[in-house]
């Protein structure tokens, strides 16, 4: 999924209140989310990610941009777990938070699995990633 644009959120998928999104051997490439900050808009340059558990399996996030937060992804649940194995964030920009990644899910625990983090940046807070709510565990790789 690459060179896509979406005015208001999720450059390449928006994924709000499914069942679920799985990707496997996937690469989300040069995708932008270009909405107005000020209405709430422009997350998730690559994916945009709202109460849907989420298992992202060999997948790269490379050079996704967002005006809002979370460059490659912006993931927002109280009730949905997001588990990534074998990725990486690589390139990716935000407007505010989170350049990499962009995680509010409450209480969910967020799973990392040998996942590499590089040349991300963010405006405000957050170069690799920012989480703003939720426990981030396993393995970030440089």
């Amino acid at each position: 999924l690459s060179l896509n644009t979406a005015e208001h959120s999720g450059g390449a998928i928006a994924a709000i209140g499914a069942t679920s999104l799985t990707t496997y051997m996937s690469s989300i490439i040069g995708n932008q989310a270009t909405g107005n900050p000020a209405a709430l808009e422009g997350y998730g340059g690559g994916l945009f990610v709202l109460s849907t558990g989420t298992t992202l399996e060999i997948t790269n996030l490379i050079g996704n941009e967002a005006t809002n937060h979370g460059g490659g992804l912006y993931f927002a649940s109280p009730t949905s777990n997001l588990t990534m194995n074998f990725g990486q964030f690589y390139g990716n920009t935000s407007g505010s938070n989170g350049g990499g990644f962009y995680i509010d899910a409450d209480d969910q625990t967020i799973t990392f699995q040998q996942v590499k983090v590089k040349d991300n940046s963010a405006s405000n807070k957050g170069g690799g990633g920012y989480v703003l709510k939720g426990t981030l565990a396993g393995s970030l790789m440089e």
